[in-house]
């Protein structure tokens, strides 16, 4: 058996094993790279950049998937109503109005979700009836025009409809994530 060298603890001052990384009576390290190696900090660090590498690819591939697309407001004078005509009608829940008319977007952006208003006024020009009306699958091209068709349950008789107006109230941009 060999003996082995004896040192002194950098922190106690008892001799101990030239070989021990730790004093057996203090635990304190011996060598600055255990000190180094044990530290929390270094722990942390080792756990962050991973962290930090799957952080960095998730923000690119969600700005990749998740676009919020061009705002309506910005591009709402683009997207006009171009003609309407009021149609009476009747179906199995009763009397309709419908509005059919055509959309003109004159823009570079494709729109979907598009709510529209209608508001209905008598001879005298009294607001009588109003719905608004958001088509899902409703979509207008950059650059066309695109036929769309609103219709509510009618509240009065036919005669009492005399005037109307269709408002573009929102839409969203057709390459839009959510």
């Amino acid at each position: 058996m060999t003996e082995s060298k004896m040192k002194y603890c950098k922190m106690y001052y008892k001799q101990i094993d030239d070989r021990a990384i730790r004093c057996p009576y203090c635990r304190t390290w011996q060598k600055k790279m255990g000190i180094l190696l044990h530290h929390p900090a270094v722990a942390i660090v080792l756990t962050a950049i991973p962290l930090f590498c799957v952080y960095a690819l998730l923000s690119y591939f969600t700005a990749e998937l998740v676009n919020p697309g061009e705002t309506f407001e910005n591009h709402r004078d683009t997207l006009i109503i171009k003609s309407t005509e009021l149609k009476f009608g009747e179906n199995d829940c009763g009397s309709t109005l419908v509005v059919l008319g055509e959309i003109e977007n004159s823009g570079d952006v494709s729109w979907k979700d598009i709510q529209m208003e209608a508001i209905f006024y008598n001879k005298d020009g009294e607001l009588i009836d109003t719905d608004q009306s958001k088509k899902y699958s409703f979509v207008v091209l950059k650059k066309s025009t695109s036929p769309f068709k609103f219709s509510i349950k009618r509240e009065f008789p036919e005669e009492y409809y005399d005037k109307y107006k269709i408002k573009i109230m929102s839409a969203r941009d057709s390459t839009a994530s959510f």
